[in-house]
């Protein structure tokens, strides 16, 4: 019998693209904003170089770039020979190193890390791995474990196979995660893409976008915990004392 391929190799071998063609670009620029938003609200940090761990195909490094300009210095960190091999066709001027970051890479004024760790087998090691790396992080984590997706479990087998999330995590569980590899949290909130409603999809699903977004915009917590689609953003340092 054939081995089963390893998780990360979707994103190696073009299985990835093939279920996701934009690689989430039209949420680049939103979530760029995000970023910008968090980091205008610690008026403290100064920013002169940032990089992106997992940049995918480079919308959020470049809308940052566009915002920096040439004062700050912006690089990605990406993997994927097919997401830097489509990054660099649209962007030819982003700087993008082909592979993961180490401490030595550093020290980054920030390290933004968005949607990326709940896709890595040891991602305890991962986030380990970072320290160093800058003196402020930027995680985005997607809050895939709600009621609704452990009610209907083939929604969560859909992330999986498409979104190729193989950890799964609750708000509580998100800190919790970040907080045990050594991460303090300085600042959090939750995040919602805005996106636009299909004509084509079913009725059920344009139903449950609009129930979110009211949801979400009255009570963010519990959306995420009970229907999903919701994020969290969080600005994180490393901890003084990291726990082993």
């Amino acid at each position: 019998m054939d081995e089963e391929p390893r998780v990360g190799s979707r994103y190696l071998d073009g299985r990835y693209l093939e279920a996701n063609p934009t690689w989430h670009e039209e949420d680049a620029p939103e979530k760029a904003g995000w970023i910008l938003d968090m980091l205008a609200a610690h008026g403290d940090i100064r920013v002169k170089s940032i990089c992106d761990v997992g940049c995918g195909t480079g919308g959020v490094l470049d809308a940052l770039q566009h915002r920096f300009g040439d004062d700050v210095r912006v690089v990605g960190f990406e993997p994927s020979v097919v997401a830097v091999r489509l990054a660099l066709e649209k962007r030819p001027g982003v700087e993008i190193i082909e592979r993961g970051p180490t401490p030595d890479d550093g020290p980054f004024d920030v390290a933004v890390v968005l949607d990326v760790f709940e896709h890595i087998e040891d991602f305890y090691g991962f986030l380990r791995g970072l320290h160093g790396l800058a003196d402020n992080f930027v995680f985005h984590i997607p809050l895939d474990m709600t009621a609704f997706n452990v009610l209907r479990v083939r929604e969560l087998m859909s992330i999986r196979e498409t979104l190729g999330h193989i950890h799964h995590f609750c708000p509580q569980t998100a800190r919790a995660s970040l907080e045990s590899t050594g991460y303090e949290i300085v600042d959090e909130r939750f995040t919602l893409v805005a996106g636009t409603l299909d004509r084509n999809q079913s009725l059920s699903v344009k139903l449950l976008r609009i129930v979110r977004r009211i949801g979400f915009k009255r009570a963010p917590d519990l959306t995420s915990r009970m229907i999903g689609g919701v994020s969290l953003l969080v600005l994180a340092r490393s901890a003084d004392d990291r726990v082993a």
